[in-house]
């Protein structure tokens, strides 16, 4: 009976599912007639079914029951005490057993049973790409790329051939140099320096400040201006890196003497100017004096003639603390009953006299100052006297006595109302003096007089 079971399970079901992997409990007998026995010991415990056998439905057609059949069973032999004992905790039996179809192919004896905790293959998986990055078979025909490059940010397309991966092209390599690679190149005057770069997320910074040990390019020359006035040449070359010294200052001019310097040349006076070409000072010719020269300048002859020297009449800023009136004489000479005149060049009228009073100093200077002087200027004075601020001109100034005019300057262009000497000294600019050459007279003012800076009671 357990093989018919057995049986049915098999071809109906396609197997039985196991109570805890054991047998259970026999099913009940089925009934197939009122003339077969019920009585268990009566049946064949295990008897041979043939499965291909066609089971009646009904009950008058079944055959009765053998009459040599086996003993009852105190009869039997004894059960085998190896054979395990059915299980107890088997399911209920299956009421109504479906019959055995004989059209019903056999299972296949080899076939291995389902793994309940095997997952199903999805059915709509897509079959693999063979252009996916880094597949791990090489299958021939298949794609794939790899890291490369600088910094392993590139792509190396490579493909399978014959089981090996070749590579399928260059490699596809955005940097241009490995992070943190320093590249150097020579550099400065003489290429002996070095400048750096760096690289940094895959590409060169911009270059670094040359670090150049030399100052100077081999064989290089540097010129530069020298001398009092900057009219002359210093070179100096680079050999090895490395600028040489200095040459002597070449082409430069060198000064005689310093503007307006006095010096005698026998009974003439020679004056320091620049008289030629060349930005350098240097003395002129000399200018004959009427009786000797002394200390660079023509000595008046004892009771010779008293003369206008110098004439600072535009200060700059404001005209009065600085102004002042020079006279030259001989030492000692008096200048009481003397007048200085004033007279305007734009209608020759003389709008201020100054009288004079005492004599000529020792060194030949009588001075003239406004009654405002400066402190510097005042020490110096033989007179103060507040008409010593002249007009700025162009105008005229006579030294007079009560004969008529001992000497006379006109300054600026007087026109018609001129009332110096021969032809007038220029007008000169703010903080300029009128100065009389070597104390010299020629009678013409033009010749006489010079701009100098001013020097009361000194050598200009």
């Amino acid at each position: 009976m357990r093989r018919l079971f057995i049986g049915l399970c098999l071809l109906a079901l396609g197997g039985c599912a196991p109570a805890d992997e054991r047998w259970g409990d026999y099913a009940p007998p089925i009934d197939v007639g009122a003339d077969a026995s019920t009585d268990a010991s009566a049946r064949d415990p295990d008897p041979v079914i043939d499965a291909a056998v066609d089971i009646a439905p009904d009950d008058a057609d079944v055959a009765p029951a053998d009459t040599d059949m086996a003993p009852d069973e105190a009869d039997m032999s004894p059960p085998e005490t190896d054979m395990a004992p059915p299980a107890t905790d088997a399911g209920p039996p299956i009421p109504d057993m479906i019959p055995i179809d004989p059209d019903m192919a056999p299972p296949e004896p080899d076939m291995a049973l389902a793994d309940p905790d095997m997952a199903s293959p999805e059915p709509d998986m897509a079959p693999p790409d063979p252009d996916m990055a880094l597949p791990l078979n090489c299958i021939d025909g298949t794609r794939r790329d790899v890291p490369c490059g600088l910094n392993a940010r590139g792509a190396q397309p490579q493909r399978c051939v014959d089981d090996a991966w070749i590579d399928d092209g260059p490699c596809a390599d955005p940097d241009r140099c490995v992070d943190g690679a320093v590249e150097e190149e020579p550099c400065g005057l003489n290429d002996r320096g070095t400048r750096r770069r760096i690289c940094a997320q895959g590409d060169f910074r911009p270059p670094e400040d040359c670090v150049d040990p030399d100052e100077c390019r081999d064989g290089a020359v540097e010129e530069r201006a020298c001398g009092e006035r900057g009219d002359g040449v210093e070179t100096r070359a680079c050999a090895l890196g490395a600028w040489g010294d200095w040459s002597p200052c070449a082409g430069a001019c060198v000064d005689e003497c310093a503007p307006g310097e006095t010096r005698c040349e026998g009974p003439a006076v020679a004056t320091c100017d620049d008289l030629d070409d060349d930005p350098c000072f240097e003395f002129g010719p000399p200018r004959p004096c009427e009786n000797a020269c002394v200390d660079g300048a023509c000595a008046p002859a004892p009771g010779g003639a008293i003369i206008i020297n110098e004439l600072y009449y535009d200060e700059d800023g404001g005209d009065g603390p600085g102004v002042f009136i020079e006279l030259w004489g001989p030492p000692g000479a008096a200048v009481d009953g003397l007048s200085l005149v004033a007279i305007n060049g734009a209608n020759g009228a003389a709008y201020a006299t100054i009288e004079l009073a005492g004599a000529i100093g020792d060194d030949g200077y009588y001075l003239v100052v406004d009654v405002d002087a400066a402190p510097e200027l005042a020490p110096l004075a033989d007179l103060f006297d507040g008409a010593a601020d002249l007009q700025n001109g162009p105008d005229n100034l006579q030294l007079v006595d009560a004969e008529g005019v001992l000497d006379a300057l006109a300054y600026g262009n007087v026109g018609a109302n001129f009332f110096g000497e021969t032809a007038g000294a220029a007008d000169v600019p703010p903080g300029t003096a009128l100065t009389r050459i070597d104390h010299g007279d020629t009678d013409d003012n033009s010749v006489d007089f010079v701009p100098r800076a001013p020097s009361p009671r000194a050598e200009p």
